[in-house]
């Protein structure tokens, strides 16, 4: 399985055809799709505070096979789901729930899936920081390794190590 991630930036082009984002203020949101067998698993997309739902979601159906899906807005601080497709002249900015402060998350279903639970919670990965988790074991165990190092004479770089190591375990007991 392959987790791909993309980033769409929307651009204009000024009187010289140079691309260049607008000033307008911009927010990234991620999408994650939870068709099964979907290739790409999540992309990001860059958000400006004009774009309607219906252009946000005319942005991520470039990026995936699906020619109809359901999108979901899934608010910070378990706050109610919001069922996009439904609010398609609605700036993004606006909807209840959206921080454009914050990254927001946005669920892609295939169409027609969506039960209409608002309070349901969909499982998105963490991003790899968010996972990693510190464990601390009551038996403390060193490993040292010495080896002494030979230096040549005349240049007092280092040459062959000699092979020698040393390991001590200590166990602590104390709770």
């Amino acid at each position: 399985m392959t987790d791909t991630t993309t980033t769409t930036t929307a651009t204009t082009t000024d009187n010289n055809n140079v691309k260049s984002k607008t000033s307008a203020p911009e927010c990234t949101v991620s999408v994650y799709d939870q068709t099964p067998g979907s290739q790409q698993k999540k992309i990001n997309v860059v958000l400006r505070s004009h774009y309607t739902v219906q252009h946000v979601i005319n942005l991520i159906g470039t990026q995936f096979p699906y020619g109809k899906f359901e999108l979901i807005l899934q608010p910070h601080d378990n706050k109610d789901l919001v069922h996009l497709n439904n609010l398609e002249s609605q700036l993004m900015y606006e909807v209840a729930g959206f921080e454009h402060q914050l990254k927001n998350s946005l669920v892609l279903l295939p169409s027609g899936s969506w039960d209409g639970n608002v309070t349901k919670r969909f499982e998105l990965p963490l991003k790899k920081a968010q996972g990693l988790v510190s464990l601390h074991s009551k038996e403390k165990t060193t490993t040292k390794s010495t080896s002494p190092i030979k230096r040549d004479t005349t240049t007092g770089s280092p040459t062959k190590k000699e092979k020698s190591t040393e390991t001590s375990s200590t166990t602590n007991n104390n709770g």
